[in-house]
């Protein structure tokens, strides 16, 4: 059961799961991509960098692609319903 505040905040939710940024959870996917190509883009450069730098580099990306599967593997609330 949904709780919301009062009955603007009901009909604001409602507005933003009508909308296109909802239904397409393209900000999910661009943030995904991004991972994906910075993550990339450190191991094609590692031999540059060096270890430890690339290392560095790589444990926000590989934190931040795990907080995203956490988000898309079970479901993305934009898909519960």
């Amino acid at each position: 059961m949904a709780n919301y505040l009062d009955l603007t905040h009901r009909r604001e939710i409602e507005a933003l799961v009508r909308s296109f940024t909802a239904k397409a959870e393209w900000p999910t996917w661009l943030l995904l991509l991004g991972v994906y190509a910075g993550w990339f883009g450190v191991l094609l450069a590692s031999h540059w960098r060096g270890l430890w730098c690339s290392t560095l580099l790589l444990i926000p990306l590989v934190t931040l692609w795990l907080s995203l599967q956490h988000e898309l593997l079970p479901g993305h609330p934009g898909n519960a319903g």
